[in-house]
């Protein structure tokens, strides 16, 4: 019978050779740009992508499925190692009559996802949460939010397990509204919603981001001054008991003559926000932005600081510009851009801005993308290192392909990373559009999208990328960048451990964190708050379940919004 010793050389043994175990263990993800992991191949069209991060390296996948006689509501997660851990083709989260289209989703910080939309059948918006293992958790096809004409939902973690849910409804009133839902699916706040904007001219594009204290921060635009300024960008806080915080039917964050429009949100870190949009003042077709406060105050030039006014710029604004915070105060904006359209070509630039809101990078953006033909629809998200990985549908290849997905890292500094013109993830027959992608916690991140390989309807496929822009092998390969000690889980205990571990950490703000605990297989066996200790370095003892885990390698998580960091750790009796 092996002794206390021997079980714990072997752990030791398997310590040792991580590097091996997680190169086995992460070998389902392809190499390969023309085969990708398929997430959902049911019959007819699959549409309107989302995703959330599982917090455990891996994403959670939803979208709008017409294999029935209308569209359904599905997700789908992928593990770290790039394998389905769900029902084949998904998990119905609702399917009830009528249309169910343009889910939102966030992770519910246990493994999950809290997931809402807007309802043709039954004219609302509903949410609904699926757990770790995709289970429904809440009402069959989903908690109502709203009553009346309700679209297009947008959603943000509210640091306690729930979520807020904001949307706009029409009627004879334009009214911005919000929701707050616990992590048991009951509504916390006013019944319908709480108003954060009601008036007879129209508003639209609400967006929404946690405000780090069980609130958030919503932005829309709307033309109540449409005689002078035609659109303008507007804003409310509304913390976590549900009351606005901000000017009544909100600030306004930017009133400039011409139209703006087609706004994106950011955390500042420091329970504020940075909203970037789509900007006509002076004819001209550009991206402007501006930081606000936690208490409502503009902190950049009153009518926002310049992103882009290339001249001869021709920034197409239904594909509106996309943001994510520097982890520093300020954020990087990416934005399709026309400025060489007289050369056939529509490219992929991006932009830096400090937390004092000054261009960090080249004048008017730095090109990540501008080969031939056009790229459109860049989506991104933070790398962990002051930069972003921006991903886009790409037609270079278009007489032989239709349209691919590439993808560019950009540093700190504004110098790309990968290949130039970006790295091919996904070069397969047919269209590949619409990608969406999650940081994976290693430097690299997870992509899906829409996908027309098996014939005329859509699919959703998925890539994993490598923090080198490589494909496939181990997530866990390249080491973050050293210069992401800002956020960092620095070490574990002792490790081995008998089951009374400190972790060690850093935090760059005051947002809510936790950590959490996997199992070789996946699974979820803890998950501890820590609510807001702020920025800094920190240490905890890992939670009291840790004391009765079997023996065994596990996978420990530093867990902040979108910011993820893993260990593995082992645990000996």
């Amino acid at each position: 019978m092996p002794t206390s010793r021997t079980r714990f050389l072997s752990l030791m043994a398997v310590l040792g050779m991580s590097s091996i175990g997680v190169a086995r263990a992460y070998a389902s993800w392809p190499s390969d740009p023309t085969v990708n992991l398929p997430l959902c191949t049911a019959v007819n069209n699959q549409n309107a992508p989302a995703i959330a991060s599982d917090g455990a390296g891996g994403a959670i996948v939803t979208w709008e499925d017409l294999r029935g006689t209308d569209y359904d509501i599905y997700s789908q997660r992928v593990s770290a190692a790039g394998t389905p851990l769900w029902t084949a083709d998904g998990v119905a989260l609702c399917s009830a009559a009528g249309d169910q289209t343009l889910p939102a989703i966030v992770s519910d910080g246990a493994g999950g996802a809290i997931v809402a939309w807007q309802d043709g059948g039954r004219g609302d918006i509903f949410v609904q949460r699926v757990n770790a293992a995709g289970v429904p958790q809440w009402t069959a096809d989903g908690v109502a939010l709203s009553s009346g004409a309700a679209v297009a939902p947008a959603i943000a973690s509210d640091g306690a397990g729930g979520a807020i849910v904001t949307w706009v409804v029409a009627g004879a009133t334009y009214d911005v509204r919000a929701q707050r839902v616990d992590a048991t699916g009951v509504a916390q706040w006013t019944a319908g919603g709480v108003v954060l904007r009601t008036d007879a001219t129209s508003a639209a594009g609400a967006t929404i981001v946690s405000d780090g204290a069980a609130g958030a921060i919503v932005s829309w635009y709307d033309d109540r001054n449409y005689g002078t300024t035609v659109n303008d960008i507007f804003a409310q806080r509304v913390d976590g008991s549900g009351t606005p915080q901000w000017t009544a039917n909100g600030l306004a964050v930017c009133t400039a003559t011409g139209t703006q429009a087609f706004p994106v949100i950011t955390t500042d870190g420091a329970g504020g926000a940075i909203i970037a949009w789509y900007d006509a003042r002076g004819g001209g077709n550009y991206i402007y932005a501006q930081r606000v406060s936690t208490l409502g105050v503009l902190q950049w030039t009153g009518s926002g600081v310049p992103v882009c006014t290339a001249s001869g710029n021709h920034i197409y604004p239904s594909l509106f510009p996309q943001i994510a915070p520097d982890g520093a105060g300020g954020a990087i904006v990416t934005w399709n851009d026309y400025r060489n359209l007289a050369a056939t070509s529509i490219d992929i630039y991006a932009q830096r801005l400090d937390a004092t809101g000054v261009p960090q990078w080249t004048t008017d953006g730095v090109a990540l993308c501008a080969a031939a033909s056009a790229q459109q629809a860049p989506t991104m998200v933070s790398d962990g290192a002051g930069g972003a990985i921006v991903t886009w549908y790409d037609n270079r290849n278009y007489a032989a392909d239709n349209s691919d997905i590439y993808a560019q890292r950009v540093s700190a500094a504004g110098v790309s990373q990968w290949a130039v013109n970006g790295v091919a993830l996904s070069t397969a027959p047919g269209a590949q559009l619409s990608p969406i992608l999650v940081a994976s916690g290693t430097g690299g991140a997870i992509v899906a999208w829409l996908d027309s390989r098996n014939g005329s309807a859509y699919d959703i496929y998925a890539q994993n990328l490598n923090a080198d822009g490589t494909l496939g092998g181990p997530l866990e390969s390249v080491a973050p960048p050293a210069a992401a000690a800002s956020f960092a889980l620095r070490s574990i205990e002792p490790n081995p451990s008998p089951g009374d571990a400190h972790v060690s950490f850093s935090l760059p703000d005051d947002l809510p964190a936790r950590l959490v605990v996997y199992d070789v297989a996946g699974r979820l066996v803890e998950s501890q708050a820590l609510g807001n200790l702020g920025p800094g370095a920190h240490s905890v003892q890992l939670g009291a379940q840790s004391s009765s885990l079997r023996p065994g390698v596990y996978r420990v998580g530093l867990v902040q919004g979108s910011r993820q960091a893993f260990r593995n750790a082992v645990i000996f009796r």
